[in-house]
């Protein structure tokens, strides 16, 4: 059928080419709708067709041969109503009834019906892919809100929201914009260390005494020593004025406020109330005390020697002592308490507890402990052989105590404990040092016990300086009374300056040392 014949067909308005838009959802010249819209020749609002044939409208898909409304369209062939195709092309018939012609101005009603229902089957398919593209992405959307969500979620319960306008941060591992409060104390610390040369450092380590070989002040000045104690011969025939000024001259001679020390235990070691200038009567020894006036007399000497020495210019009291002694012809009997581990535990526990008031330091002594030992290791070495189990059950229960009441110090012995460390004294020991750190948890000073002590010089072969060096690489903080002050000094500075002692060892005794010092008001 040509294009001119079909103008006087059932549907002359309906032109292909120039009502393809119109009739596929636009306005056709008859201001109808086909697509779901207005039929001008039915009157009729719908997705339906004129059927020329029958002179009625149809609802879209009507097969006239068949009369029935179907996705189906009439193969003129076959005779049989086929179902539609989803393909791209519209199915043509062929049929000669109405030309033959396959072309697409040939189509007939049913073919431009079948058109049409492939038309909209391929607009039908790409909107339902559209269609689940955008389901595709709305549940992706929904299942990342989930998991990121739960992730944000965990992250906010962990968050301290101090205001309404706080950040809440995606990530543990986002750096905190506000640091870490320090505490002043710490930092104070620092800051003396941080200010002071390795010099100085070294010159902390040593506690120096008067050993008669030049000007006190001039050994305190050239070591620049961190401390000094004091002995008989630096209190005889002196007044109180007097040894508070010998004192005031000694702190004025180094870069560092001083710790003073000195033995003043009672009994037979008392070298400041030995002067009846200082004190009308030597103070009495622990045992005495306790046999007049059991722990409230020893609490209140306590507290008048710590007046006392305060009144002076000393800072630190070498007491109490707190080895297990209990034979009477054991060399530090006279000294002790005199009784067993649970009782001396007890008498140590009083001492310290006063002592932690005044600023005057307290350093229990002679760690592990002599026990019951007759060597005097002022003249020579001595050897415990007592196990280590029988020390933890005896000689280190009072010790426990100090630690657990705040002693400030722990002096070590020159004896060598062979449970353990049978090669050295303690006092050049870092098994011993470890033991107290470790097992104790002591973090306070370590004293060594006088270094021009017979024992040391043994060991060391008269090497002090050499001792001096083992003494601080085993851990021990302060180096008490070295026999050769000047060279002592030297070599551990050449030994801290060569690596041979790491300088971070000594930093940490240095640390120590500073705050034992703050504790005693020496720092501002």
């Amino acid at each position: 059928m040509s294009r001119d014949n079909r103008k006087n067909s059932d549907y002359d308005d309906f032109d292909y080419f120039s009502d393809y838009d119109n009739y596929f959802g636009g306005g056709s010249r008859s201001n109808g709708r086909r697509r779901g819209g207005y039929d001008r020749r039915s009157e009729n609002n719908g997705r339906g067709y004129y059927d020329s044939r029958s002179g009625e409208s149809r609802p879209r898909s009507y097969d006239s041969r068949s009369g029935g409304s179907s996705r189906r369209s009439y193969d003129s062939r076959s005779g049989q109503n086929r179902r539609d195709s989803y393909s791209r092309r519209p199915s043509y018939d062929n049929g000669e009834e109405y030309g033959g012609s396959n072309r697409i101005r040939g189509y007939h009603y049913s073919d431009l019906d079948d058109y049409e229902e492939n038309r909209f089957s391929q607009s039908d398919s790409v909107g339902s892919g559209m269609m689940y593209l955008l389901m595709f992405v709305f549940f992706a959307v929904v299942a990342s809100s989930v998991i990121f969500g739960k992730v944000y979620v965990n992250h906010s319960m962990d968050m301290d929201l101090t205001s309404d306008s706080a950040y809440i941060m995606s990530s543990e591992n986002e750096p905190s914009s506000e640091p870490e409060p320090v505490d002043p104390a710490v930092q104070k610390v620092e800051e003396a260390l941080g200010n002071m040369t390795l010099q100085q450092k070294v010159g902390q380590l040593f506690m120096v005494r008067n050993n008669g070989s030049g000007s006190f002040s001039d050994t305190v000045y050239r070591t620049g020593a961190g401390g000094a104690i004091l002995f008989w011969d630096d209190f005889k025939r002196k007044n109180a004025d007097e040894v508070r000024a010998m004192i005031s001259e000694l702190q004025s001679s180094s870069d560092e406020k001083m710790i003073i020390a000195v033995d003043e235990e009672g009994g037979t070691v008392v070298r400041v109330s030995r002067n009846p200038k200082l004190r009308s009567s030597k103070f009495l020894s622990p045992q005495n005390l306790y046999s007049k006036g059991g722990f409230d007399l020893i609490v209140s000497d306590t507290e008048e020697k710590c007046e006392l020495l305060y009144s002076l210019g000393i800072n630190m009291n070498m007491a109490p002592v707190a080895d297990v002694c209990t034979s009477l012809s054991g060399f530090l009997y006279k000294r002790s308490f005199g009784k067993g581990p649970e009782e001396t535990a007890e008498y140590v526990s009083k001492v310290v507890g006063v002592m932690k008031e005044p600023s005057v330091a307290s350093c229990v002594k002679h760690f592990p402990g002599y026990g019951n030992s007759k060597a005097d290791t002022h003249k020579g070495l001595d050897v415990n052989e007592k196990s280590l189990e029988d020390l933890r059950e005896c000689d280190l229960v009072p010790f426990r105590a100090a630690i657990r009441d705040g002693t400030d110090g722990i002096m070590l012995t020159h004896t060598v404990i062979q449970s353990v460390d049978p090669d050295r004294p303690a006092s050049l020991s870092p098994e011993v040092v470890n033991l107290i750190r470790g097992e104790l948890g002591f973090d306070g000073v370590i004293i060594t016990d006088a270094l021009d002590m017979g024992a040391l010089i043994e060991f060391s072969e008269g090497d002090t300086g050499k001792a001096c060096v083992m003494a601080v690489n085993a851990g021990v903080d302060i180096l008490c009374a070295p026999k050769n002050p000047l060279s002592d000094y030297n070599a551990v500075l050449e030994a801290a300056s060569s690596g041979e002692i790491d300088q971070s060892r000594i930093d940490e005794s240095v640390r120590r040392i500073i705050r034992l010092k703050m504790r005693l008001g020496l720092y501002p």
